[in-house]
């Protein structure tokens, strides 16, 4: 799914850190080198303030949840955005939640009869299904996709650990894009194998975000277990964690709403959307599921102690062999030395945005569940999303170069035996020139000979015919 807009949601994130701060809980290390003002990091894109991030744990001299509630409401004020947060200190959650989650019908956004799109968050809960079924022998990180995708091209030098990545190579468009219909888990997976198939394809190795390859993933857990994806979601996570606000957009029980995302335009809760059923089945393992804040740390927690993984498999499925430069490895971002982890995602033509960043040991942190963004930055997303593959863009690029400098030097080499080559064969034609002159002139010089003995032999001849006409007459 597409990253989360670097403006609003990095500022917000930003100020929220600023004020641990300024509460004097101690950071350990800072999010942002002391030397920049809040000011100038407030507007950097999130991309660049994770390249940053050095904050891992959070000690408190005092935590007073009161003030803090006071100032996660009034920062999301300052930026026109509404949604819930939980903020995680010392491994207690406090939920804050700040205006309508449904504003037609007054519903609070905290309101528990309402629940929002997980979108990419959702991502970290298909790649541990697929971490379950590694440690349980069914495949590894390395087996090929093409055991489960033969048909679909280059699949025979894609691995699982690439897809859990997104190295894989695998681009498709337009995943989110509405296509006005609701599909089966079958066949959204089949609409991706066949619009992979239809356009070419990169080569596995370098990090290009794309829902395709958790699409992918979702039908891999389909053919292992014999039961669609969101049976073994219900079964693996929902129902083993006793999550009561996690659905699939299709369950969501009477009585229970789906969000309503808005954005501000001189005032609030303008241009709203919501997500249409016929977009999220396009999505299955990568963005379909809905949920709240409170039950996604309950996920978090889950992903380390034992419940949905141990705290080896967790390590395993965020340390993948295929692991880009930029820490992205079974749905999370994984940054300072791996003791931070995060994810971001909003869903296409809705102004939903959501953000999780904790401690890896869950003692620490932050979820938010927006709901309502300023002016609909989330249309600025493609410039995050350019901002995190810089890395590896620019390992890409020099690569290239370098592929470049070398075919530009085997060119240069060939031309090089090329005009040898020419130079020879000019050589060997001067060569048969001059031959060809010389046995012109000889073969003058013969007809020469030739004619000049043809003549002497007329003149024989006639010496002939006049003796024999005196030896006639002789007689």
């Amino acid at each position: 799914m597409k990253k989360i807009n670097a403006s609003i949601m990095g500022r917000i994130y930003i100020t929220l850190l600023g004020e641990f701060k300024t509460k004097r809980i101690n950071l350990k290390k800072t999010l942002i080198k002391s030397t920049i003002s809040l000011t100038i990091a407030a507007s950097m894109p999130v991309g660049m303030a994770i390249a940053n991030a050095n904050s891992s744990t959070v000690q408190a001299a005092s935590y007073n949840k009161t003030e803090m509630r006071s100032f996660v409401r009034n920062t999301l004020a300052s930026y026109y955005a509404r949604g819930t947060v939980v903020i995680v200190k010392d491994g207690q959650p406090q939920q804050i939640s700040y205006g309508y989650g449904y504003y037609g019908k007054r519903l609070g956004a905290g309101n528990s009869k309402v629940v929002y799109p997980v979108c990419s968050l959702q991502k970290v809960i298909t790649g541990a299904i697929i971490t379950q079924l590694i440690s349980a022998g069914k495949f590894t990180q390395y087996t090929k996709i093409s055991k489960w995708y033969p048909n679909l091209k280059g699949a025979d030098n894609i691995t699982v650990g690439n897809l859990m990545t997104h190295t894989s190579g695998l681009t498709a468009a337009d995943t989110e894009v509405n296509r006005g219909r609701v599909y089966s888990e079958a066949d959204a997976i089949n609409w991706v194998v066949n619009k992979l198939n239809s356009t070419t394809q990169n080569q596995p190795g370098n990090f290009s975000y794309n829902n395709t390859n958790y699409i992918l993933l979702a039908g891999i857990i389909r053919q292992e277990t014999g039961q669609s994806y969101k049976q073994n979601v219900q079964e693996r996570i929902i129902n083993k964690l006793g999550l009561k606000r996690t659905y699939f957009l299709e369950d969501i029980p009477a009585g229970m709403t789906d969000g309503i995302s808005y954005t501000w335009n001189q005032k609030n809760y303008q241009w709203a959307q919501y997500v249409k059923k016929t977009q999220a089945s396009q999505l299955v393992g990568a963005g379909n599921l809905f949920s709240a804040p409170m039950d996604y740390y309950r996920i978090q927690l889950g992903l380390t102690n034992g419940q949905i993984l141990s705290r080896t498999d967790f390590d395993y499925m965020t340390h993948l062999t295929s692991r880009s430069s930029n820490g992205y490895s079974g749905g999370l971002y994984m940054k300072n030395n791996d003791n931070l982890k995060l994810a971001y995602g909003n869903l296409y033509n809705t102004h939903f945005g959501n953000w999780i960043q904790m401690t890896t040991d869950n003692q620490n942190g932050l979820i938010m569940f927006l709901n309502q963004t300023q002016n609909d930055l989330n249309k600025l997303n493609q410039q995050l999303a350019e901002l995190q593959q810089a890395p590896e863009l620019l390992v890409q690029t020099k690569q290239q170069l370098a592929d470049a400098q070398s075919n530009l030097q085997t060119a240069n080499d060939n031309l090089v035996a090329k005009k040898n080559e020419l130079n020879k064969a000019t050589a060997d034609l001067a060569d048969l020139k001059t031959q060809l002159a010389t046995n012109q002139e000889n073969l003058t010089k013969a007809l020469a000979n030739l004619a000049q003995a043809k003549s002497g032999l007329d003149q024989a001849n006639k010496d002939l015919a006049s003796s024999k006409e005196k030896l006639v007459s002789k007689q």
